[in-house]
């Protein structure tokens, strides 16, 4: 991969309209549209940030600019939307290319008119920038670029109404307006002198296809201002400025050619993934965090974990993991991690989770480092689960398992998702395959660690617990009559669904089951679960399989009953490269093959959340998620690893090598 651009399919809307790009600014703004920039989500825009004034929601408050050039009187609409029965104007037929290296850039070509537009969002900031250069042209050309305004919560839709703020105020090279009470204005400015025609109006019924596919409402309608205005001829360029604090417009030019530069190439297929890394780390006055996934911008303890290692260590960033978990350490409540920062519920597997990210980082950090740092919250979770949660939702048996009852409005494994008047779907009671893999791992972690460095008080406090979970276990999840281990397993006996769940009991360090079990499990998931991009997460021989997402088939039930889940293919290869190291590397070899091949589809340089479970594996879901690029970032180094990764170090603004 050379060039990550697109150039004779852009016309095609059944093409162009699948495709999408992503754009952040590091603290929780981004811009994410199609590469012809018609909005197909509700999700997508131009600009999207968090508002401290609203709990630090996501507004949209840019949905899009509409472009028109002008030429002996002549007028060339260049933006495209959805309009119900129609897509009004059609501006696609102008775009000869988009590429996204090292910023995302349109071309249009009208007549012997060839104008470039780049977009780039200032990092640290609410700020974007665009610039339009046009390249040729053998007549004066007058550019109109015309705002459209939702103003609203991300997860909410725009309709007109008498109480939006209709004025604007005068401000260097541009407008100032604020459509409400409570958001921020929006300063729309340009480097040179322009004109800027008042003329404020409703836009309405824009459709949003992906939202309409998926049963959402999806009609919308925007506001605007006005318009600017301003001649170019060939070889000029002007720069159009979208921030929410003024800003000097004698120094724009400079902060884009200076921005631009500060963009990383995205030339290889690791780039790429390295990139897209970067984009979940968010700064905040408190902390890092890891948002979970793009455009809906979710933040999972559990998914962090998950995440963390090999989103910072891919970047050589081992002080930025550790940030993180920093982080997360202070959200624990009662020796527990929440579901969410922005939650107090507790899910039994994601306080697990933090030894997993421990174990990673060991690749990159002393051992006693991690022990001085974090071994009392490592005891306090061990602590927590032994004797339960309150409402009895986790607690440990005699035998030394976490037996959970997933019958709260909070989910308690991955698999489950619920609205606050909802019971969880795809409850999973009684004793949960991975959260005991998990809990064994934990415990046998802590105890190493705790022999390694003199905690005898810990130490004769959990000695034996290993060797009483790792029994258990097998007892447990261990069929005889199957060579696979059961999902779950509670009074009413065992849950023998094939499922990809038991492949964490097989890939973590610690693995509570025989090498020939391993085996054995592996055999299973290559018949069932086994794709060319992946592994799915039921087996398509269970009546609850469903491989394909449909406007009847919400994406997060395939996700959980037959979608292909990157994450979980991640410990499908660790577990089989532990047992078959040839089998691996070369399986590992095909996968990278085929994301690399066609990392033009759905999101430009992302891995999406999830991909069907029948073929052509579609994918589907966030169109970036954190699991998805974490896990290809690991897989990616079994085939090519990354060379002295321990010898970097990173503090908030530079990378220096040792």
């Amino acid at each position: 991969m050379t060039e990550l651009g697109v150039t004779n399919k852009l016309v095609n809307l059944e093409y162009s309209l699948y495709r999408e790009f992503l754009s952040t600014n590091r603290i929780g703004g981004y811009m994410c549209s199609t590469i012809t920039c018609c909005n197909t989500r509700r999700y997508h825009g131009l600009m999207i940030c968090p508002v401290r004034e609203q709990n630090n929601r996501n507004f949209l408050l840019l949905s899009s600019v509409d472009e028109t050039l002008v030429q002996n009187e002549c007028a060339f609409n260049l933006a495209v939307h959805q309009f119900p029965g129609t897509f009004y104007p059609k501006g696609n037929k102008y775009i000869t290319g988009f590429s996204y290296s090292p910023v995302p850039c349109i071309t249009y070509a009208v007549g012997d008119i060839l104008l470039k537009k780049e977009m780039v969002w200032m990092h640290s900031r609410n700020h974007l920038l665009v610039r339009y250069s046009l390249l040729r042209s053998s007549q004066p050309v007058m550019l109109r670029v015309r705002p459209m305004l939702a103003y609203r919560e991300i997860n909410e839709l725009s309709k007109a109404n008498a109480e939006v703020n209709e004025k604007v105020e005068t401000v260097e090279h541009g407008v100032k307006c604020a459509l409400y009470p409570g958001l921020p204005p929006l300063y729309m400015q340009t480097n040179v002198a322009s004109t800027f025609v008042a003329a404020p109006d409703w836009y309405y019924n824009y459709e949003y296809q992906r939202d309409k596919e998926v049963g959402k409402s999806y009609s919308e309608d925007l506001f605007t201002v006005g318009f600017f205005e301003l001649p170019l001829q060939e070889g000029e360029e002007v720069i159009f400025s979208y921030s929410t604090t003024a800003i000097p417009t004698r120094y724009l030019a400079a902060l884009f050619k200076e921005e631009t530069s500060r963009r990383s190439d995205k030339t290889t297929f690791r780039l790429c993934l390295e990139h897209a890394a970067r984009q979940f780390m968010i700064r905040k006055k408190d902390g890092v965090e890891i948002l979970s996934n793009y455009p809906w911008r979710d933040m999972f303890v559990r998914d962090a974990f998950i995440a963390l290692p090999d989103l910072t260590l891919s970047n050589r960033a081992p002080e930025l993991c550790m940030e993180a978990l920093d982080r997360l350490c202070a959200t624990v409540r009662d020796g527990l991690f929440p579901e969410t920062f922005q939650d107090s519920a507790v899910a039994a597997d994601t306080s697990l989770w933090f030894f997993y990210a421990l174990q990673r980082l060991e690749a990159v950090v002393p051992r006693t480092k991690i022990w001085r740092r974090y071994g009392a919250v490592m005891k306090n979770v061990l602590t927590a689960y032994s004797y339960g949660t309150a409402e009895g939702a986790i607690e440990m048996h005699d035998n030394g398992l976490i037996w959970v009852k997933d019958n709260t409005h909070c989910p308690l494994t991955w698999m489950g998702w619920a609205d606050r008047e909802e019971f969880p779907e795809n409850p999973r009671n009684g004793y949960v395959v991975e959260v005991c893999a998990l809990w064994y791992n934990a415990v046998c972690y802590a105890l190493e660690l705790a022999d390694e460095f003199g905690d005898f008080v810990f130490l004769d406090e959990w000695k034996d617990f290993d060797d009483r979970i790792r029994r258990s276990f097998n007892e447990v999840f261990v069929i005889d009559d199957e060579r696979y281990l059961a999902d779950y397993v509670n009074d009413l006996g065992p849950n023998l669904q094939i499922r990809a769940n038991q492949l964490i009991a097989c890939g973590l360090r610690y693995k509570p089951i025989s090498d020939t079990r391993i085996l054995s499990v592996l055999d299973v998931v290559a018949r069932h679960l086994r794709t060319p991009r992946g592994i799915r997460t039921l087996s398509p021989t269970d009546l609850s399989y469903t491989g394909i997402c449909n406007m009847t088939a919400d994406c997060r039930g395939v996700l959980a009953n037959g979608g292909i889940a990157l994450w979980l293919t991640a410990f499908y290869v660790q577990a089989l490269l532990y047992m078959r190291k040839d089998e691996a590397e070369e399986y590992c070899s095909k996968l990278i093959k085929l994301y690399e091949e066609d990392y033009l589809d759905f999101g430009i340089a992302n891995m999406a959340e999830m991909y069907e479970g029948d073929p052509p594996y579609h994918p589907r879901g966030a169109v970036s998620c954190a699991t998805s690029v974490a896990a290809m970032l690991n897989i990616l180094d079994i085939v090519q690893p990354q060379t002295n990764k321990s010898k970097v170090v990173m503090n908030k603004k530079k990378v220096y090598k040792l």
